[in-house]
C-alpha cells in the first residue's frame, strides 16, 4: 500500500513530519539525522522511498544529498494536518 511504503518506519515519520513542519528548509543527511534522532546510515536507508514516492525532493551537490519537502505534493496538506493532530494529541496526553 502507498501509505505503508511512505510511513513505514519511526525514522521515516520524523524525517517527514521534520520536512513537513519547516517546508522552507532543506537539509543533508547529517542534519536530518541529528534532528530526526536516527542515525546517518538509517537516514540512507530510509530516504529512496520518500523520493520514489514524489514527497521529498533530493538535489545533489557534488557527493551530498540535499533533500526538501515537494510542496507541490498533493498529500501535503494531508501530512500537514496529520502532524497537527498527533502533536495535539500528545500534548494533550501529557498534561494528563
Amino acid at each position: 500500500m502507498y501509505l505503508e511504503k511512505i510511513l513505514g518506519t519511526g525514522t521515516k515519520i520524523n524525517v517527514l513530519s521534520l520536512l513537513v513542519n519547516n517546508p522552507q528548509k532543506s537539509y543533508v543527511e547529517k542534519d536530518l539525522a541529528a534532528e530526526a534522532g536516527a542515525a546517518v546510515s538509517e537516514i540512507n536507508r530510509q530516504m529512496p522511498a520518500l523520493v520514489e514516492s514524489g514527497l521529498v525532493h533530493l538535489e545533489r551537490v557534488g557527493k551530498t544529498k540535499v533533500y526538501s519537502i515537494n510542496r507541490q505534493h498533493f498529500l501535503i496538506p494531508a501530512l500537514k494536518q496529520l502532524f497537527r493532530d498527533l502533536n495535539k494529541i500528545y500534548l494533550d496526553a501529557a498534561k494528563k
